[in-house]
């Protein structure tokens, strides 16, 4: 779902491993005045992505209920997100541990190397949603047209963003916090990927790179 701010005439589209927990946040706050906070509603826990901002497909966006805003979006190397995924969903939340049927039908490794991984990212996807969504190509949040957006943003600028967002809306100053910081204790590094399986990432996340290079390659 995108982040309208229609008083301000601003909208803001999350992606999944690019800072999007802390800029919903962000923007909760700008919205409602106070600070989100997860709830439990009929035993299940609600958290940001689900009770206030899930992160959709462009396709679901309707265009022309936003052409009059300013439209704004973060974006980042596609080898650094799919690396923070990896350190995220696979080795810290352990997502493929939970129910782990589909992938060993399917001779999958619940707690892979990044490596195997990377060599079997399809296989992964096709066997387990969070991978799936938490490794879509941005272009799914995004669309394939950077023009769409007035202002885009390398990850490393989000404390610009922030700025650049509080100028316009006017109002208290808002603290940008740092919402994901769980990390794994041995983290894997983009530098850990082979050879083979750095070419496999960078081909399949390849219109990010032809769309949105010119933003986090600056």
């Amino acid at each position: 779902m995108a982040v309208i701010l229609r008083r301000h005439r601003l909208l803001y589209l999350p992606v999944p491993k690019v800072a999007n927990t802390s800029l919903k946040h962000f923007f909760f706050e700008i919205e409602n005045g106070r600070r989100f906070e997860n709830f439990i509603v009929n035993g299940v826990r609600k958290h940001i992505h689900t009770a206030c901002y899930p992160s959709r497909r462009f396709r679901r966006l309707a265009l022309n209920e936003v052409s009059d805003l300013h439209r704004i979006a973060v974006v980042r190397d596609p080898l650094d997100r799919f690396v923070s995924a990896y350190n995220n969903r696979v080795l810290h939340h352990r997502d493929m541990t939970a129910k782990p049927g589909k992938l060993k039908a399917a001779g999958l490794d619940p707690m892979p190397g990044i490596n195997e991984f990377a060599a079997r990212l399809e296989d992964y996807r096709a066997a387990h949603v969070s991978i799936r969504h938490h490794t879509l190509p941005m272009t799914a949040f995004l669309g394939e047209d950077a023009g769409f957006f007035h202002k885009l943003y390398d990850m490393r600028d989000c404390d610009r963003l922030a700025e650049d967002v509080l100028e316009r809306v006017g109002g208290p100053r808002i603290e940008l916090r740092r919402m994901q910081t769980g990390k794994s204790p041995d983290p894997a590094r983009r530098e850990d990927l082979e050879p083979a399986n750095l070419a496999r990432i960078k081909a399949f996340y390849a219109k990010d790179y032809a769309t949105w290079g010119r933003v986090f390659a600056a």
